[in-house]
């Protein structure tokens, strides 16, 4: 894979695909991970709710962490309340 903004020497980040959704609902009946994901309190999405998510999120961006060597998918990275104008965003 060439050298670009989005891979870094060991991952890269991409375009969500449709099967993300099912090794992320997963990861949302793991115990650890909803511990460690996010400050809010850890509850289960199921699949409906995850693609529910992803399609209504306005002034979000998302990326999938994949993998350069196998292509897997390993976690992912979300941008909230971007100012495109003040290039800025959380």
């Amino acid at each position: 894979m060439s050298d670009s903004l989005f891979n870094g020497s060991l991952v890269r980040l991409a375009a969500s695909r449709p099967e993300d959704v099912d090794i992320m609902t997963r990861w949302s009946e793991d115990s650890e991970y909803l511990r460690n994901v996010d400050t809010d309190i850890a509850l289960p999405k199921s699949k409906s709710q995850l693609e529910s998510e992803e399609a209504n999120e306005s002034g979000t961006m998302e990326f999938r962490l994949r993998t350069l060597e196998k292509d897997e998918l390993i976690g992912f990275v979300a941008l909230f309340s971007i100012e495109w104008n003040n290039r800025a965003g959380f």
